[in-house]
């Protein structure tokens, strides 16, 4: 009957993981926290809410599927003892993997840190949920013997000389008992026919069973099935029991164990060469991002009926502002998604003859001038945190997206980027066909087939980004792996971008390197841009800055702030231009009416109303310093502007209307662009912070749940009340301040919230909030 069995655990799984949580400290809580993925608002309130969700089955399979290939042969020997009723122990297991235990140690660690599996007072290694074995060697005899009427049992005992009297367990224990015997089942399966050996040997080397058609009489494996070393369940197949496997086998079996990850064609690769190289990409693609939102902010794109913006768009875009088609792809994917571009639909048709509604369009979103107003380091920093938990990829077309339900992009990404940090320091891999079969090593379960498809358009995305290159993970790929605030590294990283200019005489400015936002914001209002690359060049013109001007500029900020920006000082036919743009301006203002053109240079407004050019206007002079036009004041504008004129607008005031069409020109610098879309942010939890809670919290009282909204009487809406209380983000006000808050939840009558912008969790009576 083989060693007794030990019965491992009477609690259910959540008391078994709630009594493993309690002998934690602080730090071990923190590594639960992080390696389990427990760090997303609503935060658990104590450690009975945190058992309850490190057992649910989502977050048991997640675990799980996030194993290398030593991990889960790791569980699988701890399963496989399971299976055959026996306590599992390191010594066990490395028997089974044919290992040191000091290997099978330091794995059953990393296990342990994330709450997988542990060892208990006894050495007894505890698996608190039900995994499946790699490779599957089959069910326990004894529980396929269980299933059989008794009248079945006794006819295999008598094929098989062994004793059928007595009662069913009787039977079943003298049967369990045979096909324990690795030497008579051996013994039995030499009386088969040279094909049946075959067979049952491919069952046992696959642990896949075999195909059976139970109701031919001369079917293949007949023989076996009759004998139970094959059970036939009632489909096509029948599969061998596990102790026929084993014993097939052979007694020296051991569980395939790879420790170490295959090892990958490298070269050298200069950490400050890797550094600059992910700094350029990253600031590059920040700067696509920012001149799309730009660009759709002042003139939205029309979606296709699909709701997808058209091939054409994207290659328009990409020549027109001079980036890969890939570029712009990403940067449209990721703008929506951090809802910078936003999809509006068109009003519904007016009158009921009208039934089709024209198109939507992308137009730039509410938070998308905050954004462009943030630092570099901020705008870089959201895009790929955005990036890293996307549940969805951006390059790879419809084949890529027909793979998302069976290799999860988030979690492909993440391996791919993994598979890349195995690579030593200072060193890149040259091959990449290699990472992709290396990535099944990260990631056992996942098929073969989706990494092939996937992991170019992975790599080529984390390279865009920064994240990888020159086949190295970068400091912020690291960062992203380590499940780290990207913010500092990032920060660092983008530090060298470049704050100055070359102005040329030929009225040219030239960055030789990454230009930091402020100085690429400011040449893009003042510039025309002409190439990128690894120099961005940008060309002056009487156009240009006449746009600058019409935003609000004058000639003096104008040139301090080439100053400011320019490495040798503004050369002189630049400061002419500005000069001589700025003697102009204004010189001639529109007032909308019908429109009229006003101007206290009399001489100026005669020959503009004389001027032929101007014809088109129907201008009218209505007295020596008001000429009136017939259209609108912007096409009147346009029409002064193409006749060599530089007029202005003004409103119904007098006052200069400036132009706003550039978003960030006017936003304030110090804006937190993250504050911005608490509606849709994931609030990440500091785990020390949360594990430190939650060893000090008491646990919530048995009679405390979300019933308890209705002590909420300053929430209208019951809705409302229960969203609070699952723990939603909310902007509440209490002690006479606003505040945004969430994981709230009753406790001893009280509300236990934490406060976002004081970072701490608060004890409110519930009386006192009230939603904003």
């Amino acid at each position: 009957m083989g060693a007794p069995v030990h019965p491992p655990y009477p609690e259910s799984m959540s008391e078994l993981i709630h009594h493993r949580l309690t002998t934690l400290d602080v730090a071990q809580l923190a590594d639960v926290l992080t390696r389990r993925g427990i760090l997303m608002a609503p935060w658990p309130s104590d450690l009975v809410d945190l058992s309850a969700r490190l057992s649910e089955p989502e977050s048991i399979a997640d675990a799980f599927l996030r194993q290398p290939a030593p991990h889960v042969s790791v569980i699988s020997a701890v399963v496989l003892d399971r299976r055959l009723g026996r306590a599992s122990s390191v010594e066990s297991v490395a028997a089974w993997l044919g290992a040191g235990t000091d290997t099978v140690r330091s794995i059953v660690d990393e296990l342990t840190a994330a709450l997988i599996l542990w060892i208990d007072e006894d050495d007894r290694v505890v698996l608190p949920a039900t995994y499946p074995m790699r490779p599957n060697l089959g069910e326990p005899v004894g529980v396929m013997l269980g299933r059989q009427s008794l009248a079945r049992l006794r006819t295999i005992a008598a094929t098989l000389s062994v004793r059928g009297d007595g009662f069913k367990q009787d039977v079943v224990d003298r049967l369990i008992a045979f096909y324990e015997d690795g030497a008579a089942v051996r013994d039995l399966v030499a009386t088969a026919t040279s094909a049946e050996q075959q067979l049952l040997g491919e069952c046992a080397r696959s642990g896949a069973g075999t195909a059976y058609q139970g109701y031919m009489t001369n079917a293949a494996g007949r023989w076996s099935v009759d004998r139970g070393l094959l059970w036939w369940v009632g489909d096509d197949r029948a599969w061998m029991p596990l102790e026929v496997t084993l014993a097939l086998l052979g007694d020296g079996y051991t569980l395939p164990f790879a420790p170490e990850p295959p090892r990958l064609e490298t070269r050298p690769i200069p950490t400050d060469q890797l550094e600059a190289e992910s700094a350029t990409k990253l600031l590059r693609f920040a700067e696509c991002v920012a001149r799309i939102v730009k660009s759709v902010a002042g003139a939205p794109i029309t979606l296709l009926k699909s709701g997808e913006i058209g091939v054409r768009t994207v290659k328009q875009f990409a020549k027109d502002l001079g980036f890969h088609t890939d570029e712009v792809v990403m940067a449209f994917h990721l703008a929506e998604a951090l809802y910078l571009l936003v999809a509006v639909e068109p009003p519904p048709p007016a009158g009921r003859r009208k039934k089709v509604q024209g198109p939507a369009t992308l137009e730039a979103g509410d938070v998308a001038s905050m954004w462009l107003a943030a630092d570099t380091a901020v705008r870089a920093s959201s895009l790929l945190t955005e990036w890293w938990t996307s549940p969805s990829m951006a390059l790879g077309g419809s084949d890529a997206r027909e793979r998302v339900e069976y290799a999860p992009p988030q979690r492909v990404r993440h391996t791919v980027v993994q598979t890349y940090g195995g690579v030593p320091e200072g060193a890149g891999a040259v091959n990449h066909g290699q990472v992709s079969d290396a990535v099944t090593w990260y990631a056992p379960f996942m098929h073969p087939g989706d990494i092939e498809l996937l992991s170019p358009f992975i790599r080529t995305e984390a390279e865009m980004l920064g994240a990888l290159a020159f086949g190295a993970v970068t400091s912020v790929g690291r960062a992203l792996l380590l499940g780290s605030d990207v913010n500092p590294v990032v920060a660092e990283l983008v530090s060298g971008a470049h704050a100055k200019a070359v102005i040329g005489a030929d009225l040219t400015a030239v960055v030789f390197g990454p230009p930091e936002s402020g100085l690429s914001q400011f040449l893009d209002d003042v510039a025309s841009r002409e190439s990128t690359g690894s120099a961005t060049t940008w060309r002056f013109g009487k156009g240009s800055v006449r746009a600058a001007f019409d935003r609000g500029a004058n000639a003096d900020d104008l040139l301090a702030d080439l100053r400011r920006y320019s490495e040798s000082g503004v050369p002189q036919a630049l400061e002419y231009l500005i000069r001589d743009v700025a003697r102009t301006h204004g010189g001639v203002s529109v007032r909308e009416v019908g429109s009229v053109i006003v101007s206290d240079d009399e001489p100026l407004l005669r020959e503009v109303a004389a001027n032929r050019r101007l014809s088109k206007l129907g201008l009218v002079v209505l007295a020596p310093t008001v000429v009136g036009s017939a259209v609108s004041a912007a096409r009147t504008l346009e029409a002064l502007r193409e006749a060599g004129y530089a007029p202005v607008e003004r409103d119904g005031s007098g006052e200069i209307k400036l132009d706003r069409s550039a978003l960030a020109s006017d936003a304030p610098g110090e804006i937190d662009y993250r504050d911005a879309r608490f509606d849709d942010a994931t609030f990440t939890a500091d785990p020390m912070v949360l594990a430190a809670h939650l060893v000090d919290v008491h646990e919530l009282s048995a009679d405390s749940s979300h019933d308890d909204a209705r002590l909420l009487g300053g929430f209208p809406m019951m809705r409302d009340r229960y969203q609070f209380l699952a723990g939603t983000p909310t902007v509440v006000e209490y002690d006479g301040d606003v505040h945004l808050v969430h994981s709230a939840c009753v406790r001893d009558g009280a509300i236990q919230l934490w406060n976002v912008d004081r970072g701490r969790y608060e004890v409110v009576e519930p009386g006192v909030i009230t939603p904003v």
